[in-house]
């Protein structure tokens, strides 16, 4: 099994041109969704996402979209923006899988060198190995029983596969809101914090299913969001003051 804890992730990836190119036309969605889709890339034994049909129903059932959207999509990232490769099998990433390369290249590395260090300290050591005599069989039989009930343990503390699916969503969602985010305080020059904060705060409200309200819309820009909301911000304490003036 792959270590699931190592992602390489290029801090400074969206300014690549290929990356504009993809938040031009997708939003910052989309950039969402390629991490999304290389995150599932690195699930898989030899980093490539299979173009079987069940494998990208499950790729819709994460990013929440459906399977036009999805092809479309993929087929963009090859054609479009050459940021994934693809044959009649799998899609790709080739910088992805240099990185990844070199990843397993040092893992490698430190299992070979962790080898020969307890291979070393064994031949430095050679203790006697104890015979079925010298061994007080009524205690070893006592470690093992013990060794392997806490082992059982272990296994039922297992996250059910539930409970790691949602898990997961949660930790997508906070990614998506955290560009989201960034995205939205791109606009400081032309709105102030506070009208900023509460378009980010209504907007990136999620339900039970860890989509964001924004993400719920068919199409999105920015701009004309964020214009929209202002004037809708200015009628409404417009109607409020006038509310109040007719009560004296």
């Amino acid at each position: 099994m792959k270590d699931s804890l190592y992602f390489s992730h290029d801090g400074d990836a969206r300014n690549d041109l290929k990356i504009k190119a993809l938040i031009k036309r997708y939003g910052i969605e989309g950039y969402g969704i390629y991490w999304i889709i290389l995150e599932l890339m690195r699930s898989q034994e030899n980093y490539k996402l299979s173009k079987k049909e069940y494998v990208l129903e499950g790729v819709c059932d994460e990013i929440g979209k459906d399977m036009n959207f999805l092809r479309g999509f993929l087929n963009d990232c090859v054609k479009v923006f050459e940021l994934f490769s693809n044959d009649k099998d799998y899609f790709w990433s080739e910088s992805f899988l240099k990185r990844m390369g070199k990843k397993d290249e040092i893992i490698e590395l430190k299992r070979k060198a962790g080898l020969a260090s307890a291979e070393k300290r064994r031949s430095q050591s050679h203790p006697p190995e104890p015979t079925p005599v010298e061994q007080p069989s009524g205690k070893c039989s006592t470690i093992n029983k013990e060794m392997n009930k806490q082992r059982k343990e272990t296994n039922k503390k297992t996250i059910p596969k539930k409970e790691s699916l949602l898990e997961r969503k949660k930790e997508l969602l906070q990614q998506r809101r955290a560009l989201f985010k960034t995205k939205v305080f791109e606009f400081s020059e032309s709105y102030d914090k506070q009208t900023l904060t509460e378009f980010y705060d209504y907007w990136s409200e999620a339900d039970k299913n860890c989509v964001m309200r924004w993400e719920m819309e068919k199409t999105w820009e920015f701009d004309r969001r964020l214009s929209y909301w202002v004037r809708r911000s200015k009628e409404f304490k417009q109607s409020k003051n006038e509310f109040h003036a007719s009560d004296y």
